[in-house]
């Protein structure tokens, strides 16, 4: 139908003597390959750049800074701070509180007498302190077998714990880590000598 169309509108124009130009080129149909066309281009922000740049490498410098800080607080420091932390979990739900008062008290444990507590089930983790009566933990064992299985029905059966409750599971934690704490040693006495 347009081919109709079109070759009517150009009968038309020929019947009445108009000269007839062709719209395209012959040639215009094959481009050749060109490469990509650059448009606005701009050239970086440099201040930017050096802004950002000095930016983050503050804050990797600090938190390293503020990693090896908390590294060289003794283990029962940074575990009584972790625990007077999770005081405001007290009250809410007592899985978590559990959870939480539980890896603090094993990651305790682990650094300051080198023992694996958090990978570790209760029973594995009690079955090695009857085994060794020697240890430091020796004299606190029925202390932490009890935490241990009140965090432990907490955690995994799902038992219910008051408010009251919970401060009683953190005081005892917190006065199992003031318990274990390795005395530190005495510093040698100074001498004259010159």
């Amino acid at each position: 139908m347009k081919t109709l169309f079109l070759g009517a509108v150009l009968g038309s124009l020929l019947a009445a003597g108009a000269p007839v130009r062709a719209a395209v080129p012959i040639t215009a149909d094959i481009h050749d390959i060109h490469g990509p066309v650059v448009t606005n281009a701009r050239r970086p922000n440099w201040w930017a750049v050096g802004a950002g740049t000095v930016l983050v490498a503050a804050a990797v410098g600090a938190g390293l800074w503020s990693r090896r800080t908390r590294r060289r607080l003794p283990a029962h420091v940074r575990a009584l701070r972790a625990l007077a932390h999770q005081r405001t979990l007290a009250g809410g739900d007592p899985r978590a509180f559990a959870i939480a008062v539980s890896e603090t008290v094993r990651s305790y444990l682990e650094e300051a007498f080198a023992i694996h507590a958090p990978r570790r089930t209760t029973e594995e983790l009690l079955a090695d302190l009857v085994r060794d009566r020697s240890g430091p933990l020796a004299a606190h064992q029925y202390e932490l077998t009890e935490f241990l299985r009140q965090c432990d029905l907490a955690k995994f059966a799902g038992a219910a714990l008051s408010p009251s409750r919970m401060n009683a599971m953190l005081e005892s934690a917190e006065a199992l880590v003031r318990a274990t704490v390795a005395p530190a040693p005495a510093a040698a006495p100074l001498t004259g000598v010159a």
